[in-house]
């Protein structure tokens, strides 16, 4: 079965599809969870030479269309754990997680647009 028909049944059967948190890397409920994400939001609008990451977009194209198409949060989840651990921020989740939503922001943004699937 293709992933994206796995994705239509997911659909069908009730469960959403994205909601950002399945893999996200800072656990917790309700307000804690809003101020994590608070705090995530401020690295993520920091200038780019704070950041203990770079992001490399045609890189991120290029492994999504090779292992990834379909759950774009699963491919984001494991394509920042693997930055993670070549860049050196494997131990901070919060910059695991400015890394996440980035690069997921990235990609549903180009699906939005039509241009991958």
């Amino acid at each position: 079965m293709k992933k994206i028909d796995m994705d239509q049944n997911l659909l069908k059967s009730g469960v959403k599809k994205s909601d950002g948190k399945r893999f996200g890397f800072l656990t917790g409920i309700g307000e804690g969870l809003d101020r994590m994400l608070k705090k995530v939001n401020m690295i993520v609008h920091q200038i780019d030479n704070s950041k203990p990451y770079k992001i490399d977009y045609s890189h991120v194209d290029e492994k999504y269309i090779d292992h990834g198409v379909g759950d774009i949060d699963e491919f984001c989840s494991a394509y920042t754990f693997g930055c993670s651990m070549i860049q050196g921020f494997i131990n901070d989740k919060a910059a695991k997680q400015a890394h996440y939503e980035e690069v997921r922001a990235y990609l549903w943004e180009k699906k939005r647009k039509g241009l991958i699937s």
